[in-house]
């Protein structure tokens, strides 16, 4: 494989990852509200699901979900309601410290970022469409598919681990009280997203043929 193809496929992925999204925001939170000790999980949950996410995709349901709108537009609605959990939960958890501090009310980490990576659809149809744009397709296709994969996965890693620390120092510079603000907020933003997303989907489930 040529190395400018990797890494034109390298600037690729980390120009989409470093953008702040829903596990990036889930990260920030988690970090904030449990310290460094959670990253990780995190990190071991976004790799782990972002892997199955690659493998299901690349064997072809991202592809088949591509042309079953209905279908997709479905997961569309189960990604916003997970979303939604994860954010009451969430916020539930950064308004009563007392509790979490005892462990009654305690987010998993690796659990939430699992879930928010595995089964976000439109993960599903990227890495069908996305991966084999970089295919050379006068090579073996495999050994250039495990590449890539690993690499994207090496990536989403180095992209957890990144804004994780960063958070965590954020943490330092923070009283308890602005801890619990900041908390509240990103986990509002989960809900509002996660019912932007729900609701659109639900909307197009309903209107559609």
């Amino acid at each position: 494989m040529p190395i400018e193809l990797w890494l034109g496929f390298v600037g690729a992925s980390a120009l989409l990852l470093v953008a702040p999204g829903q596990i990036v925001l889930y990260t920030i939170h988690v970090v904030l509200a449990q310290g460094r000790s959670a990253l990780p999980a995190l990190a071991l949950g976004a790799v782990l699901g972002d892997g199955l996410a690659m493998a299901v995709s690349l064997a072809g349901v991202g592809v088949l979900l591509a042309s079953i709108p209905r279908a997709l537009v479905g997961l569309k609605f189960v990604a916003g309601c997970v979303l939604v959990a994860l954010g009451i939960i969430a916020f539930r958890a950064a308004s009563r410290p007392q509790l979490r501090a005892h462990g009654k009310m305690k987010l998993r980490p690796g659990v939430g970022a699992f879930a928010l990576t595995a089964f976000h659809p439109m993960g599903l149809v990227f890495f069908a469409a996305f991966i084999p744009a970089f295919v050379d397709h006068t090579r073996p296709l495999l050994p250039q598919v495990l590449l890539f994969g690993v690499t994207f996965l090496v990536l989403t890693l180095t992209n957890i681990l990144g804004w994780g620390i960063a958070a965590a120092a954020a943490r330092r510079a923070l009283t308890e009280s602005r801890r619990q603000q900041m908390g509240r907020l990103s986990a509002s933003i989960m809900v509002a997203i996660g019912v932007y997303f729900a609701a659109a989907a639900f909307r197009a489930l309903v209107h559609s043929p």
